[in-house]
């Protein structure tokens, strides 16, 4: 395939069209964005709440924010550096903040700085220009001012048909629908296919500016990619595709414009190249080598082995290394490409792909390795230890889909990783925060605008140093799909698939785990419920009551089914909570941990204690967990009118 020449912008000014299109005062002020619904008390055990988590994750990216530099984020936050703190804008972020504040708001009742959320949006779409494309207003951490990043741009487009799916008013879909004609111009055009260059940003006059990260193939204009590390300093070919294939599909299945679902299709494309992803077998040089003399053994006549038998999967099973989150970004949009087209072939890559990033890490542990065979492509071995808060993140909004695509039942590691290793990387404990930093006072407000923020480091030794402004957007996202998939309701049949706390206007569910094994189910409206049992759960120990008189319900697979209720039972399910001691190995070292059903209560070794690890946020620290009862408490719960999409 040959590369193809960039593509001219078709203006050449950076005027804005905010003032072209329709009145935004109407559906952009605070009162306009809070989610309507009302308040619920409930006493419920205190354990694991996504709705708490949401709260502050709205803090944790209103928090990241800088007012100052057109709303941009904070890209890192190191626990033992506080001065910079203020220092690196990354304008990329505020676009993916929109994105999720819809849906943490919709879960917490949040209507905290609502304002600065209004602010923010405002910012960016003074950004629009008359040719499509969002221009960065600021040069630092980034890319140059007055250039537009195309996949950034993606991220506001399905932040504007987030708010979409919240209100119903089109003055979204016209924004979306500038933003989107834009990405279509700005595109590498290759023969039938297209593709983002990783790192490079597009000016008015339709030239390239590579953003000074990493190493680009060739100075001076972007270069078709060799391979999927090939330039930038992630690496990240087909990650900038998958931004916009997402946002064209949803852009289409919202407008009905085929433009748009040809644009992703041309993207997709290209990035389904073998030179992009794996082969198994392909390990190295060596591995190779020895593997072409195995498989001269294995063909000569008469010897035992068929040929299938050294041949490990290849590129169209999804194998892929390199920057895990950038892995999973990719298999999500091919899942909705190909679940909008009917491509079944995709959908398979989808689930393969997230099969092949599962054994990557240890799904129990909820731990998720960053980068995929580093030291393969010039990068430390100690990526493969890291458990970057966007990778894991991107792991559970996977695993969600591909059981809603009726791919497999992944609910199970959606527990696991929510309940372990996702919630540890949520910062949350403001005075941990001051002790780990040693800051005084005189820091207090920078340190509250990082709790409910998500970071990232070595998993494996309990503790974070920083927070990564894109993990807290990535990791809020994240919150909203789990809790969302908590509890559905579809023709008075409600389903439980994870046993976490939830109220919905449908049915609560108020889980006693791990402390005990018991899960409350308050019906309001459901003629049938459908109760998935973990597969720790023993079946022969579950006891089941409804309204307190004990019930012996039909089981269907991993399915308790009870039926002909009246919408105002308590069913109250009981079980033993199964304690296990399991040991993984991690980049060479065993780690031990103590499980309550799915949830970590324990793990060793660890290296808080280290003196080369002060102004550590340790994490894992879950003593409490181990305790039989059940603390409770009372509390109001939200119930929105109406769910956002998980856009």
């Amino acid at each position: 395939m040959n590369s193809g020449k960039k593509v001219e912008s078709k203006a050449g000014n950076l005027k804005s069209v905010v003032d072209r299109l329709p009145d935004l005062e109407a559906v952009l002020s605070p009162e306009a964005i809070n989610p309507a619904g009302r308040w619920e008390e409930v006493e419920m055990p205190d354990t694991l709440d996504l709705a708490d988590r949401a709260a502050l994750s709205v803090n944790g990216m209103i928090g990241n924010m800088k007012p100052d530099q057109h709303y941009a984020g904070t890209q890192c936050f190191r626990f033992g550096i506080l001065e910079p703190y203020d220092d690196h804008p990354n304008w990329a972020m505020p676009m993916k903040f929109l994105r999720a504040l819809p849906l943490n708001r919709a879960m917490c009742g949040s209507d905290e700085y609502a304002d600065v959320e209004v602010a923010a949006a405002r910012a960016v779409l003074q950004q629009v220009a008359e040719d499509g494309q969002l221009y960065y207003p600021i040069s630092k951490d980034g890319p140059p001012a007055g250039t537009c990043y195309p996949s950034h741009a993606g991220f506001f487009v399905m932040a504007l048909l987030q708010r979409h799916a919240s209100d119903d008013n089109p003055v979204w879909l016209e924004w979306a629908k500038v933003l989107c004609d834009g990405l279509k111009q700005s595109a590498i055009q290759v023969g039938d296919c297209a593709y983002y260059p990783p790192e490079w940003s597009l000016d008015a006059q339709g030239k390239w500016h590579y953003t000074l990260r990493g190493t680009p193939t060739l100075a001076g204009e972007p270069q078709e990619p060799l391979f999927e590390q090939d330039g930038g300093l992630e690496g990240t070919n087909k990650w900038e595709a998958a931004c916009v294939i997402q946002t064209m599909v949803r852009w289409h299945v919202r407008s009905g414009d085929k433009a748009a679902l040809d644009h992703a299709r041309k993207l997709v494309k290209f990035s389904l190249q073998p030179k992009l992803w794996e082969d198994e077998h392909d390990l190295s040089e060596q591995a190779a080598e020895y593997s072409r003399k195995l498989l001269k053994r294995c063909l000569q006549p008469g010897y035992p082995w068929e040929k299938d038998d050294v041949l490990a999967p290849g590129h169209e099973h999804g194998i892929s290394a390199g920057h895990g989150r950038a892995h999973t970004d990719i298999l999500q949009a091919y899942l909705l490409f190909g679940g909008v087209i009917g491509d079944e072939h995709l959908k398979q890559i989808a689930r393969e792909g997230y099969e092949h990033g599962r054994r990557h890490g240890v799904i129990r542990l909820g731990f998720v390795a960053s980068w995929l065979k580093p030291t393969r492509y010039g990068r430390s071995v100690d990526l493969s230890e890291r458990n970057e808060g966007c990778g894991v993140a991107n792991m559970l909004i996977l695993a969600v889909m591909l059981s809603d695509a009726g791919l497999g039942d992944y609910w199970d590691d959606v527990d696991s990783i929510i309940r372990n290793h996702l919630i540890e990387l949520q910062i949350v404990d403001f005075d941990l925060i001051k002790k780990v930093t040693g800051a005084g006072s005189e820091y207090d407000e920078t340190l509250r605008r990082v709790v409910g923020g998500f970071g990232s480091d070595r998993l494996t030794a309990c503790r974070q140093s920083e927070t990564n402004a894109c993990c807290v957007a990535h990791g809020a996202r994240s919150l909203y799909y789990a809790w969302e998939g908590i509890t559905r309701f579809d023709q008075g049949v409600a389903t439980v698939n994870l046993f976490l706390n939830r109220v919905s206007p449908w049915l609560n569910v108020l889980s006693y785990l791990p402390y005990e094994g018991k899960v409350v189910l308050q019906n309001k409206q459901a003629h049938t419920l459908q109760v998935r049992l973990p597969y720790w759960v023993d079946r022969a120990g579950l006891s089941c009551f409804v309204n307190d008189k004990p019930v012996t319900p039909p089981h269907a697979g991993s399915w308790l089914v009870l039926q002909n209720l009246k919408g105002r039972e308590t069913v109250t399910l009981e079980f033993p909570v199964a304690e296990t001691t399991e040991i993984y190995t991690i980049c060479g070292t065993p780690y031990t941990a103590q499980f309550r059903g799915s949830t970590v209560v324990d793990i060793s070794p660890r290296e808080t204690d280290v003196e080369e690890f002060k102004n550590i946020y340790p994490f894992f620290m879950r003593d409490h967990l181990k305790a039989t009862i059940a603390p409770m408490r009372k509390a109001g719960r939200f119930v929105a009118d109406k769910l956002p999409q998980t856009l």
